[in-house]
């Protein structure tokens, strides 16, 4: 028995010491970003409904816009590969247009081989320069009259005037309109050349670039006969004026060259580039993204509706300042205005009693 007395004795100065116990420390102190952004929250959080109503309505009104009311853009696409990226071997376009102009690959030399045996970027360049050249253009949209397909669909944005009718539509108008809807990309380790156009209609758009790619074969047929037609003029004006009988028999068969490859100069454009996919336009358009644009408004409009909030806050806040701050200046000039007035009445009193006395 006196063991149990002397447990729970031995046990009461832990309880003691548990009532003693000193008491928590303080919470630590919050610093500016944390405080600042309390402050946010307290301000947000009245809010946060008005934000949420204010985010869906931006939601259901950007889905409706894109989805019903603005104009549905296909975008028609066609890749080309220089024939300069092919790779050299008797089967090859190179090897064929040398067999059909008697030359069998040797030393012709001439427009085929710099055309086959050049660097397949500066084609590429050659190309890109070609179809978004001014002149090429305009013979593009004259020749197949799209001065009516590109008016049809006009941006009041990009072209106000021409969208409300009060300026005419020049030339010059209507290729800054026809290179705002075609575009190119050259991919240096492929080699390959990415052609495209854009239009509201899915077949216009796959028309006009097959119009593209029809014009450029044209382009460069005309560009290799000239060379072909200056090359045999220039030499046969140089056999004339030569008198030299060792060298007018190698003139003569260079000319003879020349005459073959002006023979062989329609086709080689045909092999100028290969056309490894043909001008096709996906089902659905490309522009605008409904979905997409109207989840990125989800994102953006809650942050826009609580800049404004927050902004909101902090003006009326500044209002508030600045209005006590003019009540407090306008009371200290009160005070500032009354001190010298109670002195002057003061002086005049006590001068007043002098001369009286």
């Amino acid at each position: 028995m006196s063991n149990f007395r002397i447990t729970r004795a031995g046990r009461k100065p832990a309880s003691n010491d548990r009532l003693t116990a000193e008491p928590p420390s303080p919470a630590p102190e919050l610093t500016g970003i944390e405080e600042r952004i309390l402050s946010y929250y307290s301000t947000l959080r009245p809010r946060l409904r008005e934000i949420g109503v204010a985010t869906a309505l931006a939601m259901v009104l950007t889905f409706v816009t894109t989805r019903f009311l603005m104009t549905h853009w296909y975008q028609a696409r066609a890749v080309l590969r220089p024939a300069s990226q092919e790779p050299q071997s008797s089967v090859t376009l190179g090897g064929l247009l040398g067999n059909i102009t008697g030359g069998g690959g040797g030393g012709s030399g001439g427009v085929l081989n710099s055309l086959f045996g050049g660097s397949g970027a500066s084609d590429a360049n050659e190309f890109i320069a070609t179809v978004t050249s001014v002149t090429f253009t305009k013979d593009l949209i004259q020749s197949n009259d799209l001065t009516k397909v590109l008016l049809r669909h006009v941006s009041p944005w990009s072209s106000p005037f021409l969208w409300l009718g009060i300026s005419k539509p020049t030339p010059w108008k209507m290729y800054k309109l026809m290179t705002r809807r075609f575009n190119y990309d050259y991919h240096e380790q492929t080699g390959n050349l990415t052609l495209t156009f854009w239009d509201p209609e899915p077949e216009g758009a796959e028309r006009v670039l097959n119009l593209y790619i029809a014009a450029l074969r044209e382009r460069l047929r005309t560009r290799y006969v000239q060379a072909a037609s200056a090359a045999v003029v220039s030499l046969e004006q140089q056999i004339g004026k030569t008198s030299d009988a060792l060298l007018v028999p190698q003139l003569d068969q260079l000319l003879a060259q020349q005459l073959q490859q002006l023979g062989t100069a329609k086709i080689q454009a045909d092999f100028a580039f290969i056309l490894i996919d043909p001008p096709a336009v996906p089902e659905h358009p490309q522009a605008p993204l409904t979905l997409v644009d109207t989840l990125l408004v989800g994102i953006l409009a809650p942050l826009l509706a609580s800049f404004w909030f927050l902004s909101r806050e902090r003006f009326d806040s500044l209002v508030e300042r600045m209005k006590q701050f003019e009540v407090e200046l306008t009371e200290a000039h009160e005070l500032d205005g009354g001190g010298p007035t109670r002195m002057t009445e003061d002086n005049n009193s006590h001068g007043t009693h002098i001369n009286g006395s």
